[in-house]
């Protein structure tokens, strides 16, 4: 082979890096292996084309595309070594093959038997798993049991203050013993701190585990805070329910002094007059029963104004009158003051017979007659309206009207149907 220069003035050379196979030559070479046949056309300023360049135009760096032959290398060059007889397959020695199929069946049995000792401990898991979640709902199951039983004695707790809070209420306000009532709302405050202290704790635990509930326990549990909260709200609304019942009672107290007091100057001015003046000594037997009477008369007025001072937010709240408390109570003390004046003037009466003035007798006695007729008529006036029939009507408007008798009414009633249901 020759190396020339060819018209163009280009040395042929191989190229260093080709893209394609091994066998591909570059143009510039193959120019330069052309023969003296293979003249240069003076008609091309390139010269003649080798017929190694005819074909498709693609830029000199794309490799062949040409697919190769049985035993000839790709790229259309020379193969290098022995061409392989055509149509025979390699095929490997029969003991391979059967040590192969060995080799997979024996994977085969290990994927298996991997896979179900895999399942055996999944199963294994589970199952403890599963045994470990019903060993706590059983635990939580039981929890929940003793939790329940604590409600149930810390409502056996209140319950008998509630039961009070009714017996009290539904009785007439003149029926209400306020010293008996007093006692026993002083013996409940005692024990009170203590239960709230119990049912507060025992809230916080049912909360805590009804987190770890479901279903039915989870209702329970919710049934059984409902009790704690119903029956903290109803002891705390009937213990204000009872203290309103405890002002009313103290101020029927006060109507019933009145009453009382009223009755008994009453009874100790007729026995006054009722004494003959027959010598001195009957004379000063009438002045003292005077005095007791006026005695009696004075705590009468005591009372009534009292009972304006003590009962004037329960009447005037209750809607029941018109007037306010202070008119309402008003007549009694007027009352009260006319038969003092009266028994005054029986006094001077029986101090004129002592003083031998028949002027002096004469005089008081008008004007006793004339104040206690004032008297009658004014207490005849308020006849069915005295101060204890005023009370119970204020009472009787206002109870239903209190939020705290509606919290306890409506808190008891809670608590007893959510613990039917535990």
């Amino acid at each position: 082979m020759r190396i020339g220069r060819s018209k163009t003035g280009a040395a042929g050379h191989i190229k260093k890096n080709t893209q394609g196979t091994s066998n591909e030559i570059s143009f510039s070479v193959l120019d330069s292996m052309k023969g003296p046949d293979e003249e240069d056309d003076g008609t091309s300023p390139l010269g003649r084309i080798s017929l190694f360049t005819l074909g498709p135009k693609r830029p000199a760096s794309t490799p062949s595309k040409e697919p190769s032959l049985p035993g000839k290398p790709a790229g259309g060059g020379r193969s290098s070594g022995r061409p392989k007889a055509r149509g025979t397959a390699w095929k490997p020695p029969s003991g391979e093959v059967k040590e192969r199929r060995k080799h997979r069946k024996r994977n085969k049995r290990l994927a298996l038997a991997f896979v179900g000792a895999l399942c055996a401990v999944g199963l294994v898991f589970g199952g403890i798993v599963a045994v470990g979640r019903y060993q706590q709902m059983q635990e939580r199951a039981q929890t929940l049991d003793g939790q329940i039983e604590s409600v149930r004695e810390q409502y056996g707790a209140v319950e008998p203050f509630l039961t009070l809070v009714e017996t009290t209420l539904q009785m007439p306000l003149a029926e209400v013993d306020a010293a008996a009532l007093d006692a026993q709302v002083v013996n409940w405050d005692a024990q009170q701190q203590s239960i709230a202290t119990k049912l507060r704790a025992t809230k916080t635990s049912l909360e805590r585990l009804e987190e770890q509930l479901t279903g039915a326990d989870a209702e329970r549990a919710n049934s059984a805070i409902a009790v704690v909260n119903a029956a903290t709200k109803a002891a705390e609304a009937g213990r204000a329910a009872l203290t309103e019942v405890l002002g009313a009672a103290k101020a029927n107290a006060r109507a019933q002094a009145f009453t009382e007091n009223a009755v008994a100057g009453d009874s100790d001015a007729r026995a006054a007059a009722a004494i003959p003046l027959t010598d001195a000594a009957a004379a000063e037997a009438a002045i003292n029963q005077s005095n007791a009477a006026i005695a009696d008369f004075a705590a009468a007025r005591d009372a009534v104004q009292a009972l304006v001072s003590d009962a004037a937010g329960l009447i005037d709240g209750s809607g029941a009158f018109t007037e306010s408390a202070a008119d309402l109570l008003k007549p009694f003390a007027d009352y009260a003051n006319l038969r003092i004046q009266a028994q005054e003037c029986a006094i001077q009466a029986d101090e004129g017979y002592l003083n031998r003035s028949s002027q002096q007798i004469a005089e008081a006695n008008a004007q006793y007659n004339e104040l206690e007729q004032q008297a009658a008529e004014l207490i005849t006036e308020q006849r069915g309206r005295y101060p204890v029939d005023i009370l119970q009507q204020a009472y009787e408007a206002a109870l239903p009207q209190s939020e705290n008798v509606t919290s306890w009414q409506t808190e008891w009633g809670r608590a007893k149907q959510e613990l039917s249901q535990l």
